[in-house]
């Protein structure tokens, strides 16, 4: 994504959004994570019936950023409060708020710069690779929004967001619009390589519930495997990437069924990582984030009928 900013080639697919379903929506994906750092974690709108105009995976995008970076840089046991209100002059400011490490005054013109990372003992000790927030600032401007910040070395800090604001009542026919239709399945078993235990539970909760039976596994596949009858398979891109053909080539040779179809879930969007990809012998890339009625419409155009 940052690329393709850099390139100019992202253009917003601009609509109105019920901030109200924005913020849940956010919170409830990133909660997993202030849960696990033992974090009160609070979401909420305070004035209701607030939208905006905007893309909605930028905002999601944008929003998850915020909240990413407030859990990781803030202490377990802290405090992270989200939040959207009407601001004075009419528009819509959405916050994050917290009481983690904070940021220098000697250190703020670097926050929003790539590859940049705040200097202290307890920042140096998170993952991340310096990009988040400079992508986040871009795709703020994409959408003709502005982004601001406030923050106190060992505080905590507040970045918010402010929108120009929507008519809601453009949202009121939102539930009427043509609704994707779903297909189920019918108990074929899928086998899923994903690392990231949170991304997977997300997969396998969402198949399971449409009528697939899921069996994961995190990093790799083994012999053991070559006794179950699997219909599809789904991995997650970094799991080809080191090994690449040679991967792929062992996991047919593994399975029972040597054409199997294989899905990789790709967080590398070019059209040449693509092209690569289905060289080595995958059958379709769907590139993150993935939209659940995507997967399912995929998973069910691929499988045997």
């Amino acid at each position: 994504d940052f690329a393709k900013i850099e390139a100019g080639k992202v253009i917003p697919d601009i609509q109105v959004i019920s901030v109200d379903e924005l913020i849940y929506d956010v919170g409830k994906l990133v909660n997993s994570q202030a849960h696990k750092k033992k974090h009160a974690f609070n979401y909420e709108t305070r004035n209701k019936n607030l939208a905006i105009s905007c893309d909605r995976r930028h905002a999601r995008q944008i929003l998850i950023n915020f909240l990413t970076n407030a859990i990781k840089y803030t202490p377990p046991e802290g405090k992270v409060d989200f939040w959207a209100e009407r601001t004075a002059e009419g528009d819509v400011r959405i916050v994050v708020k917290d009481n983690g490490v904070g940021i220098p005054d000697d250190q703020k013109d670097k926050v929003f710069s790539a590859f940049e990372r705040i200097d202290d003992a307890y920042s140096k000790e998170q993952m991340g690779t310096g990009l988040g927030l400079s992508l986040t600032i871009r795709l703020a401007e994409a959408n003709n929004a502005e982004i601001g910040f406030d923050s106190v070395a060992g505080e905590g800090s507040e970045f918010y967001i402010t929108f120009q604001s929507a008519d809601a009542s453009l949202l009121v026919n939102k539930n009427e619009e043509v609704k994707i239709q779903v297909p189920r399945g019918h108990g074929e078993k899928i086998l899923l390589l994903e690392p990231n235990s949170e991304e997977a539970s997300v997969v396998i909760g969402y198949l399971n519930n449409i009528g697939y039976e899921v069996e994961s596994h995190p990093a790799s596949f083994d012999a053991s495997l070559s006794v179950e009858e699997f219909s599809l398979v789904l991995i997650e891109n970094s799991l080809v990437d080191d090994q690449g053909e040679v991967f792929i080539t062992n996991l047919r040779q593994t399975l029972k069924n040597a054409n199997i179809p294989i899905i990789v879930m790709s967080s590398r969007a070019f059209d040449f990582d693509t092209e690569s990809y289905l060289k080595m012998g995958i059958d379709i890339c769907l590139n993150k984030p993935l939209k659940l009625t995507d997967l399912a419409q995929t998973v069910a155009r691929v499988l045997p009928q």
